[in-house]
């Protein structure tokens, strides 16, 4: 089921192009990509209250220096929208292969049901 989220204005992950819509709106509809729901070498991580709102930070853990902007895929793969509202201390996140990420934008995906 589809969720709507309004993204504050004071969100760090606020600017980025996730967020931006042609007309403007502040919210989206959000559904995981098909490939993101696969398991087939995912890991898992359980984020700490350090972590709480910097899910680029955990990127950086899992994908490497300078790889902070993957922190989406991360989202997409636990339906996130916002990291800043969405995260709390011990929940487990899903971490999809940086191969699955390729493989989704190399294809111009879509979310899909």
């Amino acid at each position: 089921m589809a969720e709507t989220v309004v993204i504050p204005r004071g969100s760090r992950y606020k600017d980025t192009a996730v967020f931006r819509s042609t007309v403007g709106l502040e919210y989206g509809t959000y559904t995981v990509p098909r490939e993101f729901r696969r398991a087939d070498g995912f890991s898992t991580y359980r984020v700490t209250q350090g972590d709480v709102g910097m899910l680029d930070r955990v990127a950086v853990a899992f994908y490497g220096q300078g790889m902070e902007p993957m922190w989406w895929v991360i989202a997409l793969a636990n339906a996130m929208i916002d990291p800043e509202l969405e995260m709390r201390a011990g929940q487990v996140l899903v971490i999809p292969p940086v191969e699955v990420a390729s493989a989704y934008i190399s294809r111009g995906a879509e979310p899909d049901g």
